[in-house]
This record gives structure tokens, sequence and C-alpha cells, in this order.
């Protein structure tokens, strides 16, 4: 009894922590801009699909290889 009550004020606690964690701030943070711009992503997806990119080639180079 005394573990699955643990368990549910756990389950409780872990809700709520992750609510008050991705609760905006009431004046929308303090920024001037439109809310409506998005985040500029360039850079990040472009380094993400060049490391993919390079990664599958290394797959493929090494698959081409032990065939050989």
């Amino acid at each position: 009894m005394i573990k699955n009550i643990i368990l549910f004020f756990s389950f409780i606690l872990a809700i709520s922590i992750t609510t008050i964690s991705l609760a905006q701030p009431p004046d929308g943070g303090g920024m001037d801009e439109d809310p409506d711009t998005g985040i500029p992503i360039d850079g990040g997806v472009g380094l993400l699909a060049a490391a993919g990119i390079a990664y599958g080639g290394k797959k493929i180079y090494d698959l081409r290889k032990n065939r050989k």
C-alpha cells in the first residue's frame, strides 16, 4: 500500500515539474518582435544534413569495400 502511495505522489510530482518547466511567461518573455516570426534554423539543419550525408556515404563506402 505504501509503495502505491509513493508511486502515485512521484507521478504527480513529475507531472507538475514538467508543467512548470513548459510554462511561458505571461508577457511573452520580454520579446518585442512579432510572435509569429519563426526561429531561424538555417545553420543547424544544414550541419545536420551534411553530417547525415557524410555518415551515409561512409556506410556505403564500407559496404562496397567489404564486398570486394
